[in-house]
């Protein structure tokens, strides 16, 4: 719906503004909000447009004071009626460009909303209004005028009402704000605290919208303040309480948990989602693309407030002070934190306990309805609140355990008595550095869970706090479990884990989200559970969830379509693993830190991957003897994570290991030495060493050959890789005949319709294309097609690959009109079968748009790159090596449009992205030395000398090692 907010700004603007923020922060968007500002200034060009956007919006809300306005000249006035087609008028009416903007309304028969300011109603600059008498007549009239007519006029004495009025009048409702907050206001149980609250407002300060819409800023003494405090002292508590007090005051209400790096960027990032902000980046699986989608959100949308909570540690705390700068121009940040000390741009307050008042009144109103009353109630509630040392969580765990049990304050306090020694055998207030009552007050509710939820929480206590998701629980595991002897006997995991779910919900002890399926545990709730486990206990219950997240661990890492089942049980995994790892468990942790580094390899997050696999290959170098085949499997996978970060000179010695190790194993002519050689000859390969590559996979084929015989499929495989070292070395001939041979050992072993062998006659094909035999590369092209068709289906992917080559020849051979609806039936094919934003859809697309840029199709190929660059930034992120490699193609194209200073921004962003993967990872891409000289050659053709480029340049490698 299009709304046009017309007032006089020297009266109203600063209404105006908040309003069209309200308006335009809303869920789902309803409202396209548009103001006087928004369009040119200056004469008719100002009237006419307004006019212009008047006849197509759907509601005008005008509001009215006593200040008439700027006036258009005669001129001005006469060049809108005759667009008008009102040619008879020739009286000149003087009225102000915002009495036009109401007449306008009328005029196209717009629905229009009045709304009246009082006379108590601050205007933004001051009062009275200074005006000439004739502008006063002219608004007086202009008045008359609105209340002649019966228009729907309302009065309002300030912003806050004006809100509400206009709320009520388009029929919405308060929860149409975005707002996340995840509990409601407490009301009268929220005790002592109403002071601290208005210390807050004070430190943010009342906000006060400065500028138009687009460039408004929250202004305040502190627009960032934290609230801090010991763990369970109430921190969250009070800032939600805040937020609901001073809902009117924003725009939008949000709640991030921020207790570690990752779970701040994967929280900002869950703000996408339909229930919160409902922004298109909401179903893609990269968190950095939802990361930066909700970071530009808060950038365009001014007054908003934002908790971020639980930042209990100092890399959370670095990880969010971070990030605001990017926050606080735009909206309030309120912190919560057990960390005292921040940055001079963060003001802080610490929060205590609540006086000994306060907590007893707190409890003798959160049990009032189910507690067993006793005449001594208010005594036995003071005794307990000192005894729970005036912690509000604990308090709030107190009440709701005896709510559920109906149990009376002196039974409680009975039952903490009389576990007091065994309290104490596990509790040691140094080393746990939290109050005894706090970890008092969860064992009392550990003791009343059912042994289900005892065993699941037990498990929990390994997870990271960050959001866990329900489908966890659908993976049953055996497991083992003490029985009456004491000893640990094998049973199955109840598969009434949901049931053990809601007892640990009933005492506080896990929090579900009340919009997604997923539950978290607090940390101190993991670090009391972990720690209340002893001897065997401690090392049977880590097993267990390992063996859990294990199981649930599923789908393969380097398929883009397993990214939304791992994503969320990353953090779990990794925080399981570093406990199995420290507590010496070497299965499955093993198995799940090479998946771990598998998943973060895919992604491109080769400084997270990293440390995984050299650990894993640790574990295993201590676990098995020096020459263990698998310790060659680790040493090979991280010999490929080196060569993808361009470290080949570490690389190489460790392929050497590996290939040492299997010889040593298997001896020297085993096919799995074949295999360690075929890998090492891609590293020489890699380093131009082509003589010695080849001598490598000749070895290797002579080992299969031997081992396996000359027509094992194994065989096959060499002479392929073989034949494509040949080819690049320009003996052809010899490529030839080994991808003959080749193709001669499947269709032997699989028949002459096997996908194996298509996949040699397309290779096959290639070499033929290189050497002129166009027709019957085209034949071997489309009978590999045929067998992928017949074998896969029309829509398969694969079948997709020879499309997309055969249409390749065809460009080469001047039949463009074949080869484009070629290339876009292959883009068809795995848009439908791989879905639109698959990063192979990306490669169909930078295809087909170079075919376009060749035959002068430049602005469809435009928007073709444009596609593969969003789709690649979706599903790698937007720092991703291939994002660099879109970005330089579509650079490339409008530097050839004559489009220099787009490109030159796209390249200097593709310059950033292999600068900062150099930094992350500590040694250059192989492509950065190419980037920079592109660019500097970008810039001389701007005009700039070769110093001032060189110079552009430094600035750049200077700002990204900052």
């Amino acid at each position: 719906m299009k709304i046009f907010l017309s007032c006089v700004s020297t009266e109203f603007k600063s209404y105006r503004l908040k309003l069209a923020n309200q308006l335009g922060a809303l869920k789902g968007h309803p409202y396209e909000v548009k103001v006087q500002e928004d369009f040119q200034q200056g004469g008719h060009i100002l009237l006419e447009s307004l006019a212009d956007y008047v006849r197509k919006c759907d509601l005008v809300i005008h509001l009215v004071g006593e200040a008439s306005g700027a006036r258009p000249t005669q001129e001005h006035e006469q060049s809108l009626l005759q667009t008008l087609g009102k040619t008879d008028s020739a009286t000149f009416s003087g009225w102000s460009y915002t009495q036009w903007e109401y007449r306008l309304a009328r005029y196209f028969k717009k629905e229009v909303l009045v709304y009246f300011a009082k006379p108590e109603a601050p205007r933004d600059f001051g009062w009275p209004i200074r005006q000439s008498d004739d502008d006063a007549r002219l608004q007086q009239a202009h008045v008359q005028h609105i209340y002649d007519s019966g228009e729907h006029r309302t009065n309002f004495d300030g912003w806050h009402q004006l809100v509400r009025e206009v709320f009520h009048d388009l029929c919405l409702e308060l929860n149409h704000k975005v707002n996340n907050l995840p509990y409601k206001t407490l009301g009268t149980l929220f005790k002592g605290r109403e002071g601290f609250l208005e210390k807050i407002h004070t430190m943010l300060s009342q906000a006060e919208y400065c500028g138009h819409q687009r460039v408004a800023a929250i202004t305040a003494s502190a627009t960032v303040a934290s609230v801090h405090g010991l763990g369970g002292i109430g921190k969250t508590r009070v800032a939600l309480e805040f937020a609901h007090k001073h809902f009117e005051d924003y725009t939008a209400l949000l709640f991030v948990r921020a207790d570690s790096p990752d779970g701040l960027k994967a929280n900002l990032g869950a703000l996408c989602r339909p229930s919160v902000l409902d922004l298109e980046e909401k179903d893609t699986k990269e968190l950095d693309v939802q990361v930066a989608a909700t970071l530009h959100w808060l950038q365009q949308h001014p007054g908003w407030l934002l908790i971020l909570d639980n930042v209990d540690t100092e890399q959370a705390a670095q990880a969010v002070e971070n990030i605001l700068g990017q926050l606080s121009s735009a909206g309030q940040v309120l912190i919560t934190s057990r960390i005292s000390r921040w940055s001079g741009a963060v003001e802080s307050l610490a929060l205590d306990v609540l006086t000994e008042a306060d907590a007893e009144s707190f409890l003798l109103e959160r049990t009032a309805n189910r507690r067993r009353k006793q005449a001594d109630d208010a005594s036995q509630a003071h005794k307990l609140a000192v005894t729970l040392g005036k912690l509000a969580l604990a308090l709030e765990q107190a009440g709701a355990m005896i709510e559920t049990k109906r149990m009376s304050f002196a039974q409680y306090l009975e039952q903490w008595q009389t576990q007091h020694d065994r309290v104490l055998m596990w509790f040691n207030e140094r080393l746990m550095q939290y109050p005894l009552s706090v970890a008092v007050t969860w064992q009392t509710s550990f003791d009343q869970l059912s042994e289900p939820a005892r065993r699941l929480l037990n498990r929990l206590a390994w997870f990271s706090p960050d959001p866990i998701p329900e489908t966890l629980l659908d993976v049953t595991i055996e497991v083992s479990s003490l029985d009456d002897s004491g000893k640990y006997g094998i049973s199955e995991l109840p598969t009434e884990l949901f049931d053990a779910l809601a007892d640990l919900e009933t005492f506080s002890l896990v929090t579900r989200a009340d919009d997604v399926p997923t539950f978290s545990v607090h940390r101190l709730v993991q670090d009391v559970t972990r720690r209340s486990l002893q001897g065997d206990g401690e090392h049977h219950e880590l097993t267990g969830a390992m063996d859990w997240i294990d199981k649930a661990f599923v789908g393969d890492p380097e398929d883009v379509r397993s990214w939304s089942t791992l994503d969320p049980l990353a953090p779990h995994a990794q925080t399981c693993v570093h406990f199995a790892d420290k507590a010496q468990i070497n299965e499955p942790t093993n198995r799940l830190m090479n998946q771990l580094g598998t998943f973060f390899y895919s992604k491109a997050l080769y400084a997270q991957a990293e440390p995984l696999m050299r650990r894993a290959l640790a574990i295993d170098e201590q676990s098995y003897e020096e020459n263990n085949p698998k310790v060659a499997i680790r040493l090979s996978n991280l010999a490929q994570l080196l060569r993808a970060t361009n470290r080949l000179k570490e690389a190489e010695p460790l392929m050497r290991q590996a290939l040492a190790i299997d010889e040593q194993y298997y001896g020297e002519n085993h096919p799995k030495v074949a295999v360690d050689l075929t890998c090492l000859a891609g590293m020489f390969l890699d380093t131009n060493r082509l003589k010695e590559a080849e001598q490598l996979l000749r070895r290797a084929l002579a080992i299969d050959e031997q081992g396996l015989g000359e027509n094992h499929p194994s065989v096959a495989i060499v002479l392929s890789n073989l034949a494509g070292l040949l080819k690049a070395t320009n003996r052809l001939k010899d490529a030839e005949q080994l991808i003959h041979r080749a193709l001669a050992i499947d269709e032997q072993r699989y028949g002459e319709n096997h996908p194996k062998v298509a996949n040699h006659f397309n290779n096959l094909a290639q070499l033929l294309q290189d050497t002129n035999r166009l027709m019957e590369a085209e034949q071997l092209m489309r009978r590999a097609l045929a067998i992928n068709k017949q074998y896969y289906g029309e829509n398969h992917p694969t079948v997709a690959i020879h499309i997309n080559n055969l249409a390749a020849l065809l460009l080469a051979t001047n039949r463009v009109q074949e080869a484009e609806p070629l290339m876009r039936q292959a883009l068809v094919i795995d848009e439908q079968s791989l879905g639109e934003n698959h990063p192979d859809v990306a490669i169909r697309l930078n295809n087909l748009a170079t075919l376009l840029k060749a035959t002068n199709g430049v602005q469809e190929a435009e928007l073709l790159m444009r596609r593969a660059l969003a789709i690649d930034e979706q599903s790698l992120g937007e720092n991703h090596p291939a994002v660099a490699t879109d970005i330089n193609n579509l650079a490339t194209l409008l530097q050839a449009t004559n489009r220099i200073q787009e490109a030159e921004l796209l390249m200097r962003r593709m310059v950033g992205i292999l600068l900062n993967f150099s930094l992350c990872n500590g040694h250059p891409h192989p492509y950065q030395q190419a980037s920079l000289n592109n660019y500097i050659q970008l810039l001389l053709q701007m005009g700039l000398s070769r110093e001032h480029a060189n110079a552009t340049i430094h600035e750049l490698i200077q700002f990204d090692n900052l």
